[in-house]
């Protein structure tokens, strides 16, 4: 297999819709046509080497068990002042998301919204007129809750997805998980599945975070073209820097 993929005219859409394992999870890039920003700017995307998803994978077990006396406290903490605000609402809020090769899988976080959230996005973006697309972010989101925001600035609400990682389902640097299927990304998109999704990532650690989707895509295509454990290394080093200075999470 090809382990290069470039994108910028129909064979190469053609390239992606026809290897595996990509087939099924992006099983419409053939038909769909190429975003024009790619069009422009054709990417060339190779999926990291074996030896580096294994370097990777070290990490997220070695860090991963490592972290877990002082992540388990903390969600504990967390879960008191959910229920002293929320009684009845739960502590936790799960949902599909889309990993590796476009595989779903449940994410785990703890609940910085009001109850009832995900029903009341399309209400929103009708209202404020924003796109309700993959990469959906708003800058000043009316569901989130006043302990919410805390979790959120300090980064705790992302926590049980320690779970996850440690399942294999992410990894603690990589492209944030979305909740849209690939089908509705633009071809070129799709190329930021070729790796698993992460707790943090460069976008994460950006000093202007860009909320249009286009955007932050591209900074997932250049996370990996140069990811290898050292660079993930420094992406932790600088989201616990981030984390001291109370950089704000999404």
């Amino acid at each position: 297999m090809d382990r290069n993929i470039t994108f910028g005219g129909n064979a190469s859409t053609e390239l992606l819709s026809e290897t595996a394992p990509f087939a099924g999870a992006f099983s419409t890039a053939a038909a769909e046509p190429v975003a024009p920003r790619a069009r422009n700017n054709p990417y060339s995307v190779s999926r990291p080497s074996a030896a580096t998803d294994a370097a990777s994978r070290a990490i997220d077990l070695i860090l991963g068990i490592a972290v877990l006396p002082i992540v388990v406290p903390m969600i504990l903490i967390a879960a008191v002042a959910l229920k002293i605000q929320d009684w009845r609402g739960p502590i936790f809020y799960s949902q599909i998301r889309y990993g590796l090769n476009g595989k779903p899988f449940k994410i785990w976080k703890l609940r910085s919204m009001v109850v009832g959230a995900d029903k009341m996005k399309a209400e929103i973006c009708e209202r404020d007129g924003v796109a309700n697309t993959p990469g959906f972010k708003m800058e000043r989101d009316p569901r989130v809750t006043r302990i919410g925001r805390i979790l959120r600035k300090t980064h705790i609400d992302e926590m049980p997805q320690i779970l996850n990682v440690l399942n294999g389902e992410m990894a603690i640097v990589g492209p944030r998980p979305n909740s849209y299927p690939p089908e509705e990304y633009e071809p070129w998109q799709r190329l930021r599945l070729l790796v698993k999704p992460g707790i943090t990532g460069v976008w994460q650690i950006s000093a202007e975070r860009a909320y249009e989707f286009d955007v932050r895509c591209e900074m997932d295509l250049e996370y990996i073209r140069n990811k290898h454990a050292f660079y993930d290394l420094r992406i932790l080093f600088l989201t616990a820097v981030h984390f001291i200075r109370g950089g704000s999470g999404v």
